[in-house]
């Protein structure tokens, strides 16, 4: 059976805070969940669109402005782009996408004004942005502090009750997830064939991805690395385990702004390094070389990434939760 978005809430242990029409502000800046949807009744089950309504003009600007976008490794017509999107519309569901945020006013606000083709500051369930009319897209937000479980949960239960005759229909069948989730969990991504959507990453100057990396020292020309012992190796700037793996930091106060740090509480702490040293942060568009200390004790205490109070000053207010995703040349913090 269909879902509906307070079947998915329950099933995720969490009550409907609200719902604001698509552009508005949540009046809330605590950690969530969100689920856009088509309709604003929380108890609405069946799709009303037998076709994903897409807007091709939207389609037009996303291949102006990403001139490197490929369908199934080819540059596509928009009729052909369109036709791609559609296929990953679910006719009989009201829910096009769930997510979760640290702080669900600035997540959500991101999100409405991420511009196609942009890679921040949300990137994420970009196809919501091909759909005509969506000035009658709704937002239901539940607060909950295990947004991640939350998150999960919920785009679990919408996935186990598509039924069948829209997942047939879908180009990727096994991965029935709501039309804008483009991967769940992280990791597993929608077989759309689309690649180049989103602005290249930003590489701080100087380094290499992690793909020449490998590759550099899996060579057969490679010459073989010096040994060195255990307790003297450098540990990788980004964690090749924790790539494409989000944390958030502790609530920013205004002595950390004016100390120009950011602390990273424990369950975060574990995308980091576990010692000392320097990393590369992408701070809201701005790349720099830190200082990062896990503060491992004992006592044990928040890990601090040392920005600087001027560049922290200039990107963050107090009060403010960030999230930090780990990228394959950086963490993003924003």
């Amino acid at each position: 059976m269909p879902s509906s978005v307070g079947s998915v809430l329950t099933a995720a242990g969490v009550k409907r805070d609200g719902v604001v029409r698509w552009g508005e502000l949540i009046n809330c800046d605590e950690p969530g969940i969100y689920i856009v949807s088509v309709t604003d009744d929380p108890d609405a089950v069946g799709g009303d669109s037998q076709d994903a309504p897409i807007d091709i003009s939207s389609i037009e600007t996303l291949l102006r402005v990403r001139p490197e976008l490929k369908l199934d490794d080819r540059r596509p017509t928009s009729d052909e782009l369109a036709t791609r999107v559609k296929e990953f519309w679910l006719p009989d569901e009201h829910i096009v996408y769930i997510g979760l945020a640290t702080d669900l006013h600035d997540r959500v606000n991101q999100y409405y004004g991420t511009p196609l083709g942009a890679r921040r500051p949300h990137a994420g369930g970009w196809f919501l942005k091909t759909l005509k009319d969506l000035d009658k897209v709704f937002v239901h937000w539940s607060r909950t502090y295990d947004r991640v479980v939350a998150e999960g949960s919920a785009i679990g239960t919408f996935v186990a009750n598509v039924s069948e005759a829209s997942r047939t229909r879908l180009r990727d069948p096994e991965r029935p997830f709501p039309f804008a989730n483009l991967e769940w969990p992280p990791g597993t991504r929608k077989r759309h064939g689309i690649s180049g959507a989103k602005a290249p990453r930003v590489r701080a100057p100087g380094t290499e991805s992690a793909t020449r990396r490998q590759a550099k020292a899996t060579s057969p020309s490679a010459a073989p690395a010096a040994k060195v012992p255990p307790s003297a190796a450098p540990e990788s700037q980004v964690r090749t385990s924790a790539i494409g793996k989000r944390g958030h930091s502790q609530r920013v106060t205004a002595a950390d702004v004016s100390g120009g740090r950011i602390r990273v509480p424990k369950e975060t702490k574990r995308l980091l390094p576990t010692g000392k040293g320097r990393i590369t942060i992408n701070l809201r568009g701005k790349i720099k070389d830190v200082s990062w200390d896990p503060r491992t004790g004992p006592p044990e205490r928040s890990g601090v990434i040392s920005v600087g109070r001027q560049d922290l000053a200039a990107a963050v207010q107090p009060d403010e939760v960030l999230r930090i995703t780990v990228s394959g040349d950086a963490y993003v913090i924003g």
